[in-house]
């Protein structure tokens, strides 16, 4: 039997998605999303810290359309894959690299015109970003 390495989330921005540009000189969307977890205390903010989009190919201006509909809030739906790797102190670490962003609402739940989009490019340098102590929800 194959393997499979695929995650889809749907969660509130934890803050404004950031364009990004790796040492390679390619471009990428940095953001976090919070997902909602349920205990029997009620529930709990599960933070989802270190996500990359990186433009597709055939579309290079897309991460300047789609940023400004990305701000702190925003939910949004996330598919990708889970991209393990070392940081400078020899520590693992994951991220997801997002193949499908689509923005399902905004702070008020109007709907957004639709800068949804879909890419295959590859993690080729990346940083973590900061958990957000606010959850937005």
């Amino acid at each position: 039997m194959g393997s499979l390495n695929k995650i889809q989330l749907i969660g509130k921005l934890g803050q404004d998605a950031e364009i990004k540009t790796a040492s390679t000189g390619n471009t990428f969307l940095s953001f976090s999303i919070a997902t909602e977890k349920h205990t029997n205390k009620g529930k709990e903010p599960v933070w989802h810290n270190s996500i990359q989009f990186w433009s597709p190919r055939n579309k290079p201006d897309a991460l300047e359309k789609l940023a400004p509909y990305m701000s702190k809030g925003t939910q949004i739906y996330v598919e990708g894959t889970l991209d393990y790797y070392k940081d400078k102190d020899n520590i693992t670490r994951v991220s997801i690299k997002a193949h499908t962003v689509e923005l399902l609402g905004n702070k008020s739940d109007n709907q957004l015109a639709n800068p949804n989009v879909t890419t295959g490019g590859s993690v080729l340098d990346h940083e973590p970003i900061r958990e957000s102590e606010e959850a937005p929800f």
